[in-house]
Parts: C-alpha cells; structure tokens; sequence
C-alpha cells in the first residue's frame, strides 16, 4: 500500500514539475523575444528537425517533456508583438 501511494505521489510530482519547467520555458522564449526582437521561426525549426525532433509529439510525450513542444514555441513566437 505504501509503494502505490508513493508511486502515485512520485507520477503526480514529475507531472507537475513537467508542467512548471514548460512554463518557465515559455517565459524564457517571451523575454528573449523582448530583448532581441522575434528570433527567425525557421532557425527553430530547423534545429528542431535537424535534431530529428517531432515538431508537434502526441499527448503523452507532451505531459513529460520539459520544454513546450516545437510547434507551440514557433506559434507563441509568431503571435508576439513586435515592439519596433
């Protein structure tokens, strides 16, 4: 009984940070966008299929990852507001 609840606290505890370390990944994009204006959207997404990365994972591969998934990172940076 013990390992399953521990197991299930260790599940829920990796998701959550999963999902803080995205968030703080989106931050980082944002204020590096703020600092050097929007960065080339093909450079990322040249890195990204040179890597052999999947631009856009499924679902499950999304809830682990530590970094916001390609696509989502070349749409929020699309989406960005110039400021000159």
């Amino acid at each position: 009984m013990l390992v399953a609840v521990a197991d299930t606290a260790s599940l829920v505890t990796g998701l959550v940070e999963a999902w803080m370390s995205r968030a703080h990944e989106r931050r980082a994009d944002l204020d590096a966008a703020r600092l050097v204006g929007v960065p080339d959207a093909v450079a990322l997404r040249r890195l990204h299929t040179h890597e052999f990365g999947d631009l856009d994972p499924v679902a499950p591969a999304r809830w682990w990852a530590r970094h916001p998934p390609p696509a989502e990172r070349l749409a929020l940076l699309s989406s960005y507001p110039p400021d000159r």
